[in-house]
């Protein structure tokens, strides 16, 4: 399937999730988003890869996958070194995770 697919299908089961307050949406969603970036990120316009990992770092946070989110903070960084937001991000991930 195509980027904009797996994009969609990710997108919707993230707002299912919310919807049906479902956890296993909301797993699958995340998943979704993590193959975006993890497989295709390189590909991806910045717009989009900005996009796609926020909301993957937020939605991981909220169900508790901090170990995760720290893995796409890295990418964000890594691929953004010149913004400061994403490293400032990344601290706000480790404070959530030792609360």
């Amino acid at each position: 399937s195509t980027l904009r697919e797996l994009y969609q299908r990710a997108k919707s089961l993230d707002e299912k999730a919310e919807k049906e307050r479902s956890n296993a949406k909301l797993l699958e969603s995340i998943q979704g988003y993590k193959e975006l970036i993890e497989i295709h990120g390189a590909i991806l316009n910045d717009t989009i890869f900005i996009e796609i990992a926020k909301r993957c770092i937020e939605r991981m946070r909220f169900i508790g996958k901090m170990k995760q989110a720290v893995d796409i903070h890295y990418k964000l960084i890594h691929r953004f070194m010149d913004d400061p937001s994403y490293q400032n991000q990344l601290a706000v991930t480790y404070l959530l995770a030792n609360r």
